[in-house]
């Protein structure tokens, strides 16, 4: 499913270190999302989807974010029991269709 907006264009500025810019934009070109950073200029990124959007929010806090807190969401999240759908069982009588 593709999200846009049509003839509008969000902006968001985000007072980023210099140092931590140009990890953000190297890291966002690896992940394909769209961006530009040019010298002396800010980091511009294009978010068009759904995913692009958490990427460039879990990249943004993986450089910006303090240390415990980014410890604090691993632990959380190791917390957290995994479902897996092949593991659940099925009532009888059911079908999946």
């Amino acid at each position: 499913m593709e999200f846009s907006i049509p003839d509008t264009q969000l902006n968001s500025v985000l007072q980023i270190d210099r140092v931590e810019r140009w990890n953000i934009y190297s890291r966002l070109q690896q992940l394909d999302v769209s961006c530009s950073c040019s010298n002396g200029q800010p980091l511009r990124v294009e978010v068009t989807t759904a995913s692009s959007a958490v990427q460039l929010w879990s990249v943004v806090q993986q450089f910006t974010a303090p240390r415990h807190t980014l410890i604090e969401r691993l632990e959380r999240c190791r917390q957290k029991p995994m479902k897996s759908p092949a593991s659940s069982p099925r009532k009888r009588g059911t079908s999946s269709r």
